[in-house]
């Protein structure tokens, strides 16, 4: 009794981390989304302003730190997806356990 109390509160555990995981990747996704639309509305504009050299420089400045967030937003959600999978797999592991053990 004792232990499948316990592996029940691990799984229970696992499960509520599980969903944070998932919650902030959509979160992040979201964020990605809306910066992905910025750089496209920004690459368009930078097409359309290279008569203007100065506002062209600035787009293409603008047009890099947006990469970079949008690198850097993908790269956390890679992170969160693999912490996902992870808890997925300890939480098959320990419902595993708990049904061998009763």
């Amino acid at each position: 009794m004792g232990i499948s109390l316990y592996m029940a509160v691990e799984v229970g555990d696992l499960e509520r981390e599980l969903k944070r995981v998932l919650m902030t990747i959509a979160e992040l996704n979201k964020v990605l989304g809306r910066y992905k639309a910025c750089l496209s509305y920004v690459t368009r504009t930078k097409f359309l302003a290279v008569m203007f050299g100065d506002i062209s420089s600035d787009l293409t400045e603008i047009e890099i730190r947006l990469q970079n967030v949008v690198d850097t937003i993908q790269a956390k959600i890679n992170e969160y997806n693999k912490k996902k999978e992870k808890l997925m797999e300890e939480i098959k592991k320990v419902k595993r356990e708990h049904e061998e053990t009763t």
